[in-house]
């Protein structure tokens, strides 16, 4: 399956996408509380761009949100969630390229993509493991996280879209 993507621009789209983050906030991190969650969404809706993800019917199965350093020519993938039942799927294989298109439509220039992951999560670290490679561990929002990078050409050729 592959989903229906769009970019938030409307307040009906972010209001949709903190319903999403709300509901799945501990998706995000097991040990937030709805506050926790409700700030993290909050206090990055300006700074971040957000890619949703919908089924057939519309609704709302997951999201990435993202940040540009155009003058590094690096992208930034701070938070990504898709519902369980998506996740062993094709799903995300085709998200991914879909993400890459959509950052590639608007920042030409990007070269690496960042993707941060909960230190104590195992399924996002054993996934992003699969296509980047460890590059850091740092402290963020009272937690530990490790940071992966990849180089974007190298991700294109490795999920085979040109």
């Amino acid at each position: 399956m592959r989903a229906i993507v769009r970019h938030c621009s409307t307040d009906r789209d972010y209001a949709g996408l903190t319903q999403f983050y709300i509901k799945h906030t501990r998706d995000f991190d097991r040990s937030y509380s709805l506050q926790d969650g409700l700030f993290h969404i909050l206090t990055t809706l300006n700074d971040f761009q957000f890619i949703t993800y919908h089924d057939a019917q519309e609704h709302l199965i997951g999201f990435v949100q993202y940040r540009t350093e155009e003058e590094k020519g690096t992208v930034f993938v701070d938070a990504a969630i898709l519902e369980e039942k998506y996740r062993s799927t094709s799903v995300f294989y085709y998200g991914l390229q879909d993400l890459i298109k959509c950052i590639l439509e608007n920042n030409k220039e990007v070269k690496s993509m960042y993707f941060f992951a909960a230190a104590d999560n195992p399924y996002v670290n054993r996934l992003y493991r699969k296509f980047a490679r460890l590059v850091d561990v740092t402290q963020r929002r009272g937690r530990t996280e490790n940071v992966y990078a990849a180089d974007l050409q190298g991700l294109l050729h490795d999920l085979r879209f040109y």
